[in-house]
């Protein structure tokens, strides 16, 4: 099933709670940049996605792309 339901009243992002879409991928994604650290394979997965380096490129490991946030900016 790839079907993500949403529902909400608005209570909590009224009084300033980090709940929307937008602050959850935020999240996800800097989770998913801190586990690069330390994977020697070309696979990095979790229960949501999968990512996979391709064989046509000189990177063979996902540990070359752990940033600092200032990178970023």
């Amino acid at each position: 099933m790839n079907r993500l339901v949403i529902i909400g009243n608005g209570f909590d992002m009224a009084h300033g709670f980090k709940t929307s879409y937008v602050d959850f991928i935020n999240w996800y994604w800097d989770q998913r940049v801190y586990a690069f650290a330390g994977n020697t394979t070309n696979v990095s997965e979790d229960c949501l996605c999968r990512l996979v380096i391709k064989d046509n490129v000189n990177i063979n490991c996902w540990n070359v792309f752990v940033f600092t946030h200032s990178c970023f900016f």
